[in-house]
């Protein structure tokens, strides 16, 4: 059924969010998690997530490399999109 308050819809993906870009534009989105082993620069975990910012990202990108891996990381290195208070607790 037709909804004529419905301005636009995604019709390619309908899972994405949307999210605004750096641009000051908004499109439908999904922001990519990736974690790389330091030592071989290698990817040993991805994500994709519907958040627009990556402050709730680090624990449950722990989790992923913990159940790719079988053990959590000692040392995480992160740019600042991540930090948040809890963390650190």
């Amino acid at each position: 059924m037709h909804d004529p308050q419905l301005k636009k819809i995604n019709v390619t993906d309908n899972d994405a969010k949307i999210m605004k870009h750096k641009d000051g534009s908004k499109k439908p989105s999904y922001n990519g998690q990736v974690a790389v082993d330091n030592k071989e620069q290698v990817i040993v975990a991805a994500d994709l997530v519907d958040e627009e910012n990556d402050v709730h990202q680090m624990d449950p990108m722990i989790q992923h490399i913990h159940a790719i891996l079988g053990y959590k990381p000692t040392i995480v290195l992160a740019d600042a999109g991540y930090f948040s208070s809890h963390v650190y607790q």
